[in-house]
């Protein structure tokens, strides 16, 4: 182009300015020049030379400049033609630059490298993105060049192939119903679907509005079975219980738990209530109607309630109960239920199971059958007629006291503490001087207990220790009730209650009254006393039997063992050790044993095979072995002379160094063993020697000083640390009653004789009556520490032995009164009847010195004898040898 330019206008026109024409064949004149691209001169070869070295402009290395010849032209619009934007010296298509010097780009109108498609805009919304990449749905970028009819019309375009947000992999909006549930939505936001099943039916688990199907939701579900979860048998689009469907959306129906108000189908009764259960044993039956006492239906699920006592005339019941049968129960509740109105049988008419005791007799049952009732008198209390539904009787083992009841222990022995007419045997107790005895109020035992006496170790049981404070008469022991059994020693009494606790007081010095611990009141000089009631210890669960020796007492536990407490230096505590002070009861040997007495220095029991064993100190013959010994420290039996043991005893009673039995229930004869120097066997005939005491024969110690006159110093077993005094003697007549003149002529203990006129006897003898015929009939057995009476079937009292003090009354040997009648004999040798005691009920026993004490039937007490201590009880200090009334 450029050339053919040069040669129109002429070669002048094409040459540099300034420069001369030289050797310019047409003008020779013109000015010669080098050759040279650049030079303004078109030389040879040269297809232009606009004389410059650009190279970015029409004439590039004075050839004509194109595209591709890897000078990019400048200069140029861009709507020029010849428009260069880059050129690489080739014509490669597919490189940076075009064969047309184009730079490569989207929009360009040609398909680069990496281009997809050009479609020579930059609309990234047509089917070519300004990127040059094929448009697709999920690229991000809504298409909006195709109709909506087109099948790649897009609608949405979220950049994702997911389905369940709010674009789908199709590029369409989600929608409810589409069939893809959306995950991008929580509840409460625009657009949340709880389900979408692609289908328009409303009866199944997913509503038309993307929302699960629920019960109450007012749409009926039809795509569920009977047994599936979730199945609607009715939905009334409301949360009402009490209609015809049902909170879970089930047909309303009794037993559902949902109290239903409308009207029932027909043939079924209203729903008074619907607890949801099948139990017919609570408030609400099984056909919906509530529980009422009569259904036949036995309410479980109450408790009773307080159960106080009532009285329906007035009841007085907690909150919340009322007053059945005299007691009180919660409301509604049952014991039993057997539907009907007979209010005599096992459930009364308030289905409240009968009850012993409930006030209403049963009539149901037979008198062999269990929970018969002979009686109900509405109450527990065990003194009236009306015991345990039974009539009550003596020998029921319940004690009525309104029917003249003292006690009653089930049985009858008339031998024990309750006797066959349940009165008590054991309400008088006589001491060495005090007397104690239950306390009556308005004709009757009140548990309570009177003593008169002597003070000076406490007997009164008042808290102090004084002669002054002796009682002439009768006075209450502070502290004591329901006691049913009285026991006296020396000075110390004991007292055993209904319950089978015993407390004792009085004298304590041996360790007597049983607390566990030595006495601390100092009383009478250096002896230690506890003046008031004090419980004792160790009784093994209750004591059933209750006796007093002189130091020492003794109970039965409820195991039939004996347990002893207070002096047991010659084993008499039954433990098999010396204790010579024991404050605690001490557990005896594992005999049966129903009946126990306490001596002097020993002890006895009865078993319940009606055996008699004793044991501890036997010098005298009171343990009835046969044998005269200082100790034993085991029971031994009591035997007869042929050594068999003494059987069918029925009742037993110790005297300070002997013992009587009544034996045979047949026969009641008595017999009697051990000491007989003041006739306590009444076995002795007249002509005897004169009496004597039981004293041991030994005297003091004769180590350095001599004897008194009369006695000799002995050497015992050649030990010279054994020599003691003995009184000397030529015959037995120089001797005390007991004792024997020896070979070395001093006075020896001498064995308990077999004839009537011995001392002492270590085997059971009869006593004997004015006849010298043996005593038989006895009911009880009495008497102190040196004499001994019995109650006849008469109500007489028939006493033996020492005299000393009249407590047998104005009795000569003979039983005459004649000069007797102010001195009395020191000893009756033959079962007397006392003078002016009748009407006896029980006689006392104790270990009275030199006093006597009898109830009689009216519960009055009588006394007679020594009166030194106050101890007879009627005012005054003087002997008596007739009975006075104590009071």
């Amino acid at each position: 182009m450029r050339y053919l330019l040069c040669l129109v206008v002429g070669l002048a026109g094409c040459l540099p300015t300034g420069l001369e024409n030289r050797d310019n064949p047409l003008d020779p004149q013109a000015p010669s020049y080098e050759a040279a691209c650049g030079n303004g001169l078109l030389d040879e070869g040269e297809v232009c030379d606009d004389g410059n070295t650009v190279s970015s402009d029409a004439c590039v290395n004075c050839q004509t400049a194109f595209c591709g010849d890897g000078v990019r032209r400048l200069g140029l619009a861009r709507d020029d033609a010849a428009y260069e934007e880059c050129d690489d010296g080739n014509t490669v298509q597919t490189d940076s630059c075009s064969d047309d010097c184009q730079l490569a780009a989207c929009g360009n109108g040609r398909i680069d490298p990496g281009e997809d498609c050009d479609d020579r805009n930059l609309n990234d919304r047509d089917s070519c993105s300004s990127q040059c990449s094929l448009a697709f749905c999920g690229d991000g970028i809504v298409r909006n060049d195709l109709p909506e009819d087109h099948p790649d019309h897009e609608r949405c375009d979220d950049g994702n192939d997911q389905d369940d947000d709010s674009c789908s992999s199709d590029c369409q909006p989600a929608r409810c119903g589409d069939g893809i549930l959306r995950q991008d939505k929580v509840e409460g936001e625009v657009g949340y679907e709880a389900c979408d099943d692609g289908n328009g039916d409303e009866a199944d688990a997913c509503r038309s509005s993307c929302r699960l199907a629920s019960c109450g939701d007012g749409i009926l579900r039809e795509d569920l079975s009977p047994n599936d979860e979730g199945y609607e048998a009715c939905d009334d689009g409301n949360p009402i219980e009490v209609d015809d469907c049902t909170p879970t959306c089930q047909i309303a129906r009794c037993g559902d738990g949902y109290l239903r108000l409308t009207d029932p189908p027909e043939g079924e009764l209203p729903e008074q209530c619907d607890d949801g259960n099948p139990n017919d044993n609570d408030g609400c039956l099984n056909n919906c109607q509530l529980a009422q006492c009569g259904d036949g239906f036995v309410r479980e699920d109450l408790d009773p309630g307080s159960l106080n006592a009532c009285d329906p005339a007035a009841p007085n019941c907690p909150e919340g109960e009322l007053c059945l049968v005299n007691r009180c129960y919660r409301i509604g509740y049952e014991s039993c239920d057997d539907q009907n109105a007979v209010n005599d049988d096992a459930c009364l008419t308030g289905c409240i199971a009968a009850r012993c005791g409930d006030g209403v007799l049963r009539t149901d049952r037979n008198e062999n059958q269990d929970d018969y009732e002979a009686c109900d008198d509405g109450n527990d209390n065990e003194a009236d007629a009306c015991v345990e539904c039974q009539i009550t009787g003596c020998g029921d083992g319940i004690r009525q006291a309104l029917t003249g009841e003292e006690c009653d222990d089930g049985n009858d022995n008339d031998h024990d503490l309750c006797d066959r007419e349940c009165l008590l045997t054991r309400t008088v107790a006589i001491g060495g001087l005090h007397s104690c005895a239950l306390h009556v109020e308005d004709g009757a035992f009140d548990g309570r207990v009177a003593c008169w006496g002597d003070n000076r170790w406490g007997q009164m049981g008042q808290g102090n220790v004084d002669l002054d404070a002796s009682q002439s008469r009768p006075n209450p022991v502070p502290d004591l009730e329901d006691v049913v059994a009285l026991s006296a020693g020396q000075a110390t009494t004991c007292a055993l209650s209904a319950a089978g606790t015993v407390a004792c007081w009085g004298m304590g010095s041996n360790g007597q009254i049983g607390a566990g611990e030595a006495s601390d009141e100092v009383c009478n000089g250096d002896d230690r006393c506890t003046s008031s009631p004090t419980s004792v210890v160790n009784l093994g669960g209750g004591a059933q039997d209750l006796s007093s020796g002189t130091f020492h007492n003794c109970v039965i536990d409820p195991n039939r063992r004996s347990r002893c407490w207070g002096y047991g230096g010659f084993y008499q505590l039954g433990d098999g050790v010396a204790n010579v002070n024991q404050p605690r009861p001490r557990l005896g040997p594992a005999l049966s044993k129903q009946r126990i007495t306490a001596g002097f220095y020993h002890s006895c029991a009865l078993s319940t095979e009606g055996e008699v064993s004793c044991w501890g100190r036997g010098v005298a013959g009171q343990l009835g072995a046969g044998t005269r010994e200082e100790y034993i420290q085991s029971p031994v039996a009591v035997q007869w002379a042929d050594r068999s043991p003494v059987d069918e005893v029925i009742v037993l009673h110790s005297g300070m160094n002997h013992n009587c039995i009544i034996r045979d229930v047949e026969t009641q004869e008595v017999r009697c063993w051990g000491a007989n120097d003041k006739d306590q066997l009444a076995a002795r005939g007249p002509g005897g020697r004169d009496q004597g005491g039981l004293d041991e024969a030994r005297g003091e110690y004769c180590g350095r000083e001599a004897c008194a006159e009369g006695n000799l110093c002995v050497t015992e077993d050649g030990d010279p640390n054994r020599r003691f005094c003995y009184r000397s003697c030529e015959a037995d007549d120089d001797c005390p009653l007991g004792q024997a003149c020896s070979e070395e002529q001093t006075c020896q203990m001498a064995a308990c004789g077999e004839d009537n006129n011995s001392p002492c006897m270590a085997l059971p003898r009869a006593p004997g009556d004015d006849n010298l015929q043996p005593l038989v009939g006895a009911l009880a057995l009495g008497g102190g520490q040196h004499h001994t009476c019995i109650l006849l079937a008469n109500r007489q009292m028939k006493c033996w032995g020492s005299n000393q003090f009249g407590q047998l009354g104005n009795l000569g040997i003979n039983g005459s009164r004649g000069t007797w009648f102010q001195n009395p004999a020191m000893s009756v040798n033959r079962a007397k009847t006392i003078e002016g005691a009748s009407e006896i009920r029980e006689v006392g026993l104790g270990m009275s010195i030199g006093h006597q004490c009898y109830r009689d039937t009216e519960r009055r007490v009588f006394c007679l004898g020594d009166n030194s201590g106050y101890q007879l009880g009627d005012g005054s200090s003087e002997r008596r040898l007739l009975p006075v009334q104590a009071q």
